[in-house]
């Protein structure tokens, strides 16, 4: 979430990921579903007001990103995947942004909560890329926030899992053979 770069802390780690070689996407200024916040602007009658708006909805991430670290990116995952055709066409030829979902779900936000077993990210990890161990997958993963030890722990041993099946990883700009990032 874009809004993370304003935390003094959280991006401390995003510039951190950048200088090491990790690509930043964008997920949103709040964390919140794009199709019902692009839905409050369907009130809107005046094409120009609409587009204007629909901008402003993505600039603002956009515009922060240029602002902390000279660049922007160009890779966007809607939360919660929530999007569909219409609108995943609508951003990208207005913004320029490239809308990227996943093809393998770890549930770690489900497993991460309090009372459940973070282990069993691990788990589902290794049954979902046993199920079709051919296919190629963009994985999502999140992190708790405050537990970046054990988020680690989780990663080392799904990279682990990644590395024992002969999988090879690659950043999302490679996956896709495009430009990650919009510069000033």
């Amino acid at each position: 979430m874009a809004n993370r770069l304003l935390n003094e802390n959280s991006f401390k780690i995003i510039k951190r990921a950048d200088e090491e070689g990790h690509v930043i996407g964008n997920h949103n200024y709040y964390h919140t579903s794009v199709l019902e916040d692009l839905q409050k602007l369907n009130n809107i009658n005046d094409e120009n007001r609409y587009y204007k708006e629909f901008n402003k909805y993505f600039d603002r991430s956009t515009n922060l990103f240029m602002k902390k670290l000279g660049k922007a990116p160009k890779f966007f995952r809607p939360p919660y995947g929530d999007i569909d055709y219409h609108t995943a066409e609508l951003i990208t030829n207005l913004t320029k942004l490239k809308i990227v979902l996943w093809n393998l779900d770890s549930e770690d936000w489900y497993h991460i909560q309090e009372g459940q077993n973070p282990e069993m990210i691990v788990e589902n990890f290794l049954n979902k890329i046993n199920d079709d161990p051919e296919s190629s997958y963009i994985s999502l993963q999140h992190d708790k926030g405050e537990d970046f030890e054990g988020d680690l722990k989780r990663l080392d041993r799904i990279l682990d899992i990644i590395r024992i099946n002969n999988f090879e990883l690659v950043t999302l700009d490679k996956c896709l053979n495009e430009e990650p990032y919009f510069y000033n």
